[in-house]
């Protein structure tokens, strides 16, 4: 809810206006969203850049990230101000979109991805993710509502696309649905869902996607049964087989297409958010190598300053003990100078 959003949004500003300047950029963020979260930050001019996240991430890869998306708003804005933001918050969402997608970062390139955010901007795109699921959660329901009506048209009734907007109103369905928006939603439900599509063997090594019927299958009536053996003669086939069933049989191999297809996609994708992972892996590796490097000549310069402060101090001591024997030794001769004179009256 708005409500909630504003209410964290000023419990950051809160936290981040009390902590001084020479302080770390990383704070435990359990009291404001819950345990195992951390924030964040860093400070450019009067702009504030939070990012929240979890445990399992890197804090240095997090600000990384940060930079990241940073020097892309730079590309896009020349110099980012508040206006730069306020006039152009569709434009900040799709770059941010670019970077991080459902959680996972999918692109550290700000070249990349300002040739992405030019591509959406160019082709009239500037709608973010969240606006796309708002919608998309809108059109659903009334797909839905107009498939179930023309499904069950009741007699004397019109079909929903001869109807005037005051007969949906009357009808209370939606008003404003395209005709090419319902067919496109129409062909991608019009799927079987209760085919088997088998089984989809991975062999990893050389990236090869085979697909096996499952011998137990729901559908071996259809597949193996009703529809005629490829080693039968066509007169055979069509003594045995009706046209409906050499369509059932079409319509079960579209769908196998369909499923290796989709399952081709998602391994693809798995290997890129993998390949993502390693990235980021290599990253923080490189960051925690610099940054221990860092160290470590901090250490031999502090050692160093150390030395020459032992030095000094002992070359310190061994004047004052040198004072203090010519001291002695001055004081001796003065002694023994005044027995002299006494001894001469």
């Amino acid at each position: 809810p708005a409500e909630k959003q504003q209410e964290l949004i000023r419990d950051i500003f809160g936290v981040l206006c009390s902590r001084a300047e020479n302080v770390s950029n990383f704070i435990e963020a359990d009291a404001i969203f819950g345990p195992d979260t951390k924030l964040v930050y860093k400070h450019y001019a009067t702009l504030y850049f939070v990012f929240v996240f979890d445990s399992s991430e890197n804090e240095l890869g997090i600000l990384d990230l940060i930079q990241v998306f940073v020097e892309t708003l730079d590309k896009c804005f020349k110099n980012v101000c508040e206006l730069d933001i306020i006039f152009n918050f569709n434009k900040l969402h799709t770059v941010l979109d670019e970077i991080i997608m459902g959680g996972q970062v999918v692109e550290t390139n700000s070249n990349e991805v300002m040739k992405a955010v030019q591509e959406i901007l160019n082709h009239g795109v500037d709608r973010t993710a969240n606006q796309c699921r708002d919608r998309w959660e809108h059109v659903l329901p009334d797909f839905k509502r107009i498939r179930d009506y023309e499904s069950h048209i009741p007699s004397g009734h019109d079909s929903y696309w001869n109807m005037t907007t005051r007969e949906r109103i009357d009808r209370k369905l939606p008003t404003n649905c395209a005709k090419e928006i319902f067919d496109a939603m129409e062909v991608n439900f019009r799927v079987d869902r209760t085919i088997n599509p088998g089984n989809i063997t991975i062999n990893s090594s050389d990236n090869n996607y085979v697909f096996q019927e499952d011998s137990h299958s729901p559908n071996e009536d259809v597949q193996g049964k009703e529809c005629p053996s490829q080693t039968k003669s066509p007169s055979e086939g069509d003594n045995q087989t009706t046209g409906k069933k050499w369509k059932s049989t079409s319509k079960t191999s579209t769908i196998k297409d369909t499923f290796v297809e989709n399952n081709k996609l998602i391994i693809f994708t798995l290997q890129m958010v993998e390949e993502g992972h390693m990235k980021r892996h290599e990253m923080d590796c490189v960051l925690i190598e610099e940054r221990h490097k860092k160290d470590c000549v901090l250490i031999e310069q502090r050692m160093q300053k150390e030395e020459l402060n032992e030095e000094r101090l002992i070359k310190i001591e061994e004047k004052k003990i040198n004072v203090q024997l010519n001291l002695v030794s001055t004081l001796n001769s003065i002694g023994q100078a005044m027995m002299k004179i006494s001894d001469s009256f």
